[in-house]
């Protein structure tokens, strides 16, 4: 088993209803709101790393809270979880940018506000490496 902590970042998170997400370090992969982590928002994720390995979460457990110092508090409690991840193999790049762009597609606030559709497949198309695909959402 692996912990968030033994992964090199950044990470592309893929969620069980097809959405993803970049996590750049530890903190964003593991955190979620009370409500989320008792729905089982980490349910079937799977985690890729930038050198291609799939883990799949198999438990998550909280170990901590993170409340914005600005908010009262019964608002904007984010829960910290640790998650059990157990490596299940490789993904080729060519797939790993496939599964990128369908996450867009299904989730276009991936890059709405940062290009254009367009613009922002091409950037996908034209990466070369899965550092290069992670960049791509910082603008």
């Amino acid at each position: 088993m692996k912990l968030r902590k033994d992964l090199d970042y950044p990470v592309f998170a893929v969620f069980a209803d097809g959405t993803m997400n970049v996590a750049n370090n530890p903190e964003q992969l593991g955190m979620c709101n009370r409500r989320g982590l008792k729905n089982g928002c980490f349910n079937g994720m799977t985690v890729i790393t930038v050198k291609g390995e799939k883990l799949i979460v198999k438990q998550a457990k909280e170990i901590g809270i993170f409340k914005p110092w600005w908010t009262s508090p019964m608002f904007l409690v984010l829960i910290m979880a640790e998650l059990e991840m157990e490596p299940v193999g490789t993904v080729p790049f060519d797939e790993l940018k496939q599964l990128f762009l369908k996450a867009s597609r299904k989730t276009p606030s991936m890059y709405d506000g940062l290009m254009d559709k367009d613009e922002f497949v091409s950037k996908v198309e034209s990466c070369k490496s899965a550092g290069e695909l992670a960049q791509v959402l910082d603008g």
